[in-house]
């Protein structure tokens, strides 16, 4: 029971951002022609991630539900291929853009033309210096950054020696978590970091190396690798076994996809917080629904962290773990 009234409460939650003047999601119709299925191209960070592969099955099962008509592509984690994608959409006749930016500059060039061409466009789990950006969701980077530091000291009340894993350089999200909340809040004159790691690409192999190289540097002197993302993670899971040490150092994630809660639940990783893509889909489809209706939406909105620890982890529901969306399921370990 106790199970069930979490996952109607996250529900709930996730329904009601903003659902002042938003109908029930069964129709994109106009208002002068219920009929009309509008049609809106979604361009995402890449597939090559967990995080983002899970994002485009949540976008496409809410575009659905919404009634688009809608064309979804990845772009590799490649910011001239994402920009050349949007004027391809643009250029098919959709009527609203949803885009995750990969960099939060150079993703400019291609939502300005959208904008340009009179496109509005949602920017989802990014931010974009874009002006043209007529709304967005994302995560609340700032709190997720608290919410690591915080743990880390939890966990280490005596103090620790930690590596940061940075990474992508270039995109709003490690910048908003490290600078604007994990370093305010860490106290550095107990927990002591030994190296920032920079990276191109928030993948496992980027996180694998940088981690790698972090140990031969530091070895047994760590006590924590922190990464911005559970991606990354994985890579320094699979560094730290290699380097024989398992169990005496401890992997932060931050981003809660299905491996990262499993590696949780396991003692892989100590820690990770949930960016529900779910959540995501959800708001951005309410939002363009808003938008191509004339009704009122919230143009800015800030998902904050849910903590995910060994403590909690086998309470968290989401629908990407199944279940519907009114009723979304528990997460359980994959066969």
């Amino acid at each position: 029971m106790k199970k069930r009234i979490i996952g109607i409460i996250l529900a709930l939650v996730m329904l009601s951002v903003f659902v002042a003047g938003c109908q029930d999601g069964s129709s994109s119709g106009t208002k002068d022609d219920p009929d009309r299925k509008y049609k809106i191209g979604i361009a995402l960070v890449t597939k090559g991630s967990q995080y983002w592969s899970i994002y485009g099955d949540m976008m496409e099962a809410r575009a659905e539900a919404w009634g688009f008509d809608y064309t979804l592509v990845f772009s590799n984690a490649d910011q001239a291929q994402q920009i050349q994608d949007i004027m391809d959409l643009v250029e098919s006749g959709i009527d609203l853009l949803i885009v995750s930016p990969i960099q939060l500059e150079g993703s400019q060039a291609g939502i300005d033309y959208a904008g340009e061409k009179g496109i509005p466009v949602v920017t989802t789990g990014r931010m974009s210096t874009s002006q043209y950006v007529t709304a967005s969701c994302v995560a609340d980077e700032v709190q997720f950054g608290v919410a690591q530091a915080k743990q880390l000291m939890i966990d280490f009340p005596d103090g620790a020696n930690y590596v940061y894993m940075f990474a992508p350089v270039g995109a709003s999200y490690p910048q908003e978590q490290y600078y604007n909340g994990f370093t305010p809040t860490i106290d550095s004159s107990k927990w002591i970091e030994l190296a920032r790691m920079d990276g191109a690409s928030d993948t496992s192999d980027v996180g694998l190396q940088n981690s790698a190289d972090a140990i031969v540097r530091f070895g047994d002197q760590i006590d924590a690798i922190l990464c911005c993302n559970d991606d990354q993670a994985f890579g320094v899971v699979q560094a730290v076994e290699e380097a024989g040490l398992t169990g005496q150092i401890a992997i932060y994630g931050g981003t809660g996809v299905i491996l990262g809660l499993q590696y949780v639940k396991e003692g892989k990783m100590v820690y990770t917080a949930m960016k529900s893509q779910s959540a995501f889909a959800e708001i951005a489809m309410q939002q363009a629904h808003a938008i191509l209706n004339d009704l009122p939406f919230e143009k800015h909105q800030l998902n904050p962290p849910k903590v995910v620890t060994t403590a909690n982890v086998e309470t968290i529901v989401d629908f990407m773990f199944g279940g519907t969306w009114e009723n979304p399921a528990v997460f359980t370990v994959p066969d």
